[in-house]
């Protein structure tokens, strides 16, 4: 399944992304407000990634996928939503930093939204940021998200913060 936005194609990830996705997340300005991806990042965690991602395209309704350049496909960074129990999804992304401040993430955000409100068990959606990442903040709060506050996170965040603003978003039909 292929999401298309003005300038974006929110793809399956392919064996070409990974040489991207290998330099955008070696790169400490990207990686120091993410938790799941490992740092440094090397090929066989784009390996293995991918493997996660084509699995996830075979189902009935995907919800990972690679944020690709319209024109020229090249992979920009990643969009998913993780559903899990009780109808709950957490919503996460990142953008490597050469393509910061186009409003990239907000046409990705928005367009996956729009997918996900199709998920017959997804029923709210969750997204935590970093208090300091304001850029986040900002494309959660613009794509309709409501902040619900200060939580504490299981263990400290790469950058050593102890808390998470949470974000939530009602599904609805």
């Amino acid at each position: 399944m292929i999401l298309t936005t003005d300038r974006l194609r929110l793809r399956c990830m392919e064996p070409k992304d990974i040489d991207n996705f290998v330099r955008d997340l070696c790169d400490w300005e990207v990686q120091q407000w993410l938790t799941v991806p490992p740092f440094p990042y090397e090929r066989k965690d784009g390996e293995a990634y991918l493997a996660i991602v084509s699995a996830n395209h075979s189902t009935t309704h995907p919800t990972m996928f690679v944020i690709a350049d319209k024109s020229t496909d090249e992979a920009l960074g990643a969009v998913s939503i993780d559903i899990g129990n009780e109808g709950r999804g957490e919503l996460g992304y990142w953008l490597g930093r050469a393509h910061w401040g186009r409003g990239i993430m907000k046409e990705a955000v928005t367009a996956l939204l729009r997918h996900a409100r199709g998920h017959p068990s997804l029923q709210r959606l969750i997204a935590v940021t970093d208090p300091a990442n304001i850029r986040s903040q900002r494309i959660l709060s613009t794509c309709g998200l409501a902040g619900r506050g200060l939580t504490d996170r299981p263990k400290p965040s790469r950058r050593g913060s102890t808390q998470v603003l949470q974000y939530e978003l009602p599904i609805e039909r």
